[in-house]
């Protein structure tokens, strides 16, 4: 694990017993899954996407396990605080791409696999009338 990434609170709330083995903040995730395929660690928690070029490059030194997500996290922007203008533009803008589909299209065109991305349901459903 990086210290400081998400997955290092991940494991501490749903692995407690887990003995971790922390690499310093400039190290990366190949580095991660390098100390993985080398037996020097057991497992990771990671992202599929961030894993690919790892599993391309390095065929047969790790399995994937994706029988479930363990956590899924928002992706966040970060803005000036006091911004609420921005914030609410923003919020008005992925919420649009939400609701026409364009960020699913948009990252269609990254994924590799079906467990790239989860989106979250579209907020609204049709009601038939019936007369």
């Amino acid at each position: 694990m990086l210290e400081g990434d998400g997955s290092t609170e991940i494991i501490k709330n749903l692995y407690p017993n887990t003995k971790m083995v922390p690499l310093g903040q400039n190290a990366s995730f190949t580095q991660i899954y390098h100390e993985v395929a080398s037996k020097r660690a057991d497992v990771t928690i990671s992202s599929k996407p961030d894993m690919d070029d790892f599993i391309k490059n390095n065929p047969g030194k790790l399995k994937l396990i994706m029988d479930q997500p363990v956590k899924i996290y928002p992706t966040a922007f970060q803005i000036l605080p006091g911004s609420l203008q921005v914030k609410n533009a923003l919020d008005t803008a992925i919420l649009e791409m939400q609701l026409d589909g364009t960020i699913e299209k948009i990252l269609k065109q990254y994924a590799t696999g079906p467990h790239d991305y989860y989106l979250v349901e579209k907020p609204y459903k049709i009601i038939p009338i019936t007369e």
